[in-house]
């Protein structure tokens, strides 16, 4: 009768990289970014985009909407 033996488990060694550490991040200030009105980005969508962004919408409201219905 065979005897049980556990499996090993193949070995392989880390490598250390030289990027493993992470590195300080340089504090540089952002640019503020330019504020743009919902309106204006929605107007300048193309009328294509604009029917696939709204549909969209429509199945993400949908969505929740009956998740929140279920028992």
């Amino acid at each position: 009768m065979a005897k049980p033996y556990a499996r090993q488990r193949p070995v392989s060694p880390q490598l250390q990289f030289p990027w493993s550490e992470p590195l300080p991040l340089p504090q540089v200030p952002l640019p503020d970014a330019p504020h743009v009105l919902p309106t204006h980005l929605w107007t300048s969508l193309s009328p294509t985009t604009r029917s696939h962004v709204r549909h969209i919408l429509c199945r993400i409201l949908e969505e929740v909407l009956n998740e929140r219905t279920r028992p």
